[in-house]
């Protein structure tokens, strides 16, 4: 059987990530690039200029958004709509990876990070230093390292199959 998926990205690790939005209440998946989700590009880009790099002109990255927050996610979310996947794509994304014995199975499938953009949270699970999301976050946001599954509504949990 040839398992197609319909997904423009497809994750893969330490490069395209798995993304939980929460904007007014409800819930988005996106399959990204990784970089997508450092949301404060000027603070991120500030950490490469205090280390002594010279960085390329970025202005028209992420769509020219260079804060993404609770005043930007919604343009942003029209411009990844391709990125978009509902419960049922991520569900048919877990086929690629069969069998599927333990959650270690499908580490790169399963969500990163959890953007809450109606509490101003973010919060990470990305496993290697190059993503520490939460250290670049725009001014009056929360950020941690570590988040719960649990903490996913159980509509929302594409990777309960059965």
């Amino acid at each position: 059987m040839d398992k197609r998926v319909s997904m423009k990205l497809l994750p893969e690790y330490s490069v395209n990530i798995v993304v939980a939005v929460v904007n007014r209440a409800q819930w988005v998946w996106l399959v990204t690039e990784k970089d997508d989700w450092f949301l404060d590009y000027r603070k991120w880009e500030q950490g490469f200029v205090d280390a002594g790099y010279v960085l390329p002109d970025r202005a028209n990255v992420r769509f020219g958004i260079r804060i993404l927050d609770e005043n930007t996610i919604d343009a942003y979310l029209e411009h990844m709509q391709e990125h978009i996947a509902s419960v049922q794509e991520m569900t048919e994304l877990l086929s690629l990876y069969e069998p599927i014995e333990n959650l270690e199975d499908i580490v790169e499938a399963m969500p990163s990070v959890l953007v809450n953009f109606d509490q101003k949270r973010l919060m990470n699970n990305f496993p290697e230093p190059s993503g520490m999301f939460q250290n670049f976050l725009p001014d009056g946001w929360i950020g941690q390292y570590g988040w719960s599954l649990d903490e996913v509504p159980e509509g929302q949990r594409y990777w309960i199959t059965g």
